[in-house]
């Protein structure tokens, strides 16, 4: 449950495209040299059994803060499987973190207000800005990050792997 709140996602899928498959599929759609105007919608690298790319800003420029989908593909009793990671570009991270820290300050100053008062309103009205900032590239983050998933899912034809229950207890993705 929590899992789903975090700028970071990992799924694991299922294809019945062979290794060699995908990577053909990969060299149509990812930029992995020096090249001034492509139309291929990706740029990054990719190797045999996996590949890190970001979608790319227009057809000249190919950098863009938009999250890395880092993916993974093996097979595995005549399956292939392929686990995607999706995760926000370091300059988010680096502004959550520049914008994040007068947040931190103004809750710790906040919470050490509530504990001299025991006033609820100045404990939730500390809680604001940094729910806001959060959210806010939380929510760019979840928009971006599912246009990518979206797309690799229909390329390479994936399926979404159930995870079996263990000890009764279904694990989340």
């Amino acid at each position: 449950m929590i899992s789903t709140y975090l700028p970071y996602r990992q799924i694991r899928y299922q294809t019945d495209l062979t290794p060699v498959e995908i990577q053909q599929i990969l060299a149509e759609n990812v930029i992995t040299g020096f090249s001034f105007v492509n139309s291929k919608p990706y740029c990054g690298s990719f190797s045999n059994y996996d590949f890190s790319v970001r979608k790319t800003y227009s057809s000249i420029k190919k950098q863009s803060i938009k999250p890395t989908v880092t993916g993974r593909y093996q097979s595995s009793e005549g399956k292939t499987y392929v686990t995607l990671t999706l995760m926000p570009h370091s300059i988010q991270i680096i502004f959550v973190a520049l914008f994040g820290l007068p947040c931190l300050l103004f809750l710790v100053n906040g919470f050490s207000e509530f504990l001299k008062t025991w006033d609820i309103t100045i404990l939730v009205n500390c809680f604001f800005p940094v729910l806001i900032l959060y959210g806010i590239l939380w929510g760019i983050f979840q928009f971006q990050g599912n246009a990518d998933l979206r797309f690799w899912e229909h390329t390479l034809s994936l399926k979404n792997v159930v995870n079996a229950p263990q000890n009764g207890v279904i694990t989340p993705f």
